[in-house]
């Protein structure tokens, strides 16, 4: 009975669908309550992946999206910087 384990000291919990900002690959992801981190992609085993579908604009307003495909990026005061490739677009180049 050693591999038993308290579901209790695992509450509350996050869980749902989830998806890698580097590889893509998507996965049904569950994690402690809390503060916002990034969880281990069990396909490429980096640390981007984050909970798909949470918070979704209109589906009739215009989306943004990085050359790489992804949607999670900063807007900072010296370009755009991209959570999926980590590319930093200057605005220059925006216009």
């Amino acid at each position: 009975m050693g591999n038993v384990v308290s579901l209790s000291d695992r509450k509350p919990h996050i869980s749902g669908p989830a998806k890698c900002l580097g590889c893509q690959h998507e996965w049904v992801a569950a994690r402690p309550a809390g503060a916002p981190v990034y969880l281990e992609c069990p396909s490429c085993g980096l640390h981007k992946g984050v909970f798909d579908g949470n918070h979704a604009p209109p589906e009739d307003d215009v989306v943004y999206t990085c050359l790489c495909g992804c949607q999670h990026f900063f807007v900072m005061t010296y370009g755009v910087f991209c959570q999926g490739c980590g590319t930093v677009t200057d605005y220059s180049a925006l216009e």
